[in-house]
């Protein structure tokens, strides 16, 4: 398994953040959303970086951090 989020800088990480924060949608429907990709490709390390920014916007820090373990 590729170890691809080791190579997203701090740089990368806040422009997701930001690109996810202007989303129209709620928090829940950015959760299930990835979480359904997540479940499709999960060797895709994108997707569960993107699940970890989506928990981390609706404040599940410890939902976040498990899915920035599986990225890396």
């Amino acid at each position: 398994k590729e170890r691809l989020c080791l190579t997203w800088n701090t740089g990368t990480r806040s422009r997701w953040k930001g690109q996810l924060s202007r989303m129209a949608e709620p928090a829940s429907q950015e959760i299930q959303k990835y979480s359904t990709l997540v479940k499709l490709q999960p060797e895709n390390a994108e997707n569960h970086f993107l699940l970890g920014l989506a928990f981390e916007n609706a404040g599940q820090v410890a939902e976040s951090n498990k899915c920035y373990d599986q990225c890396i």
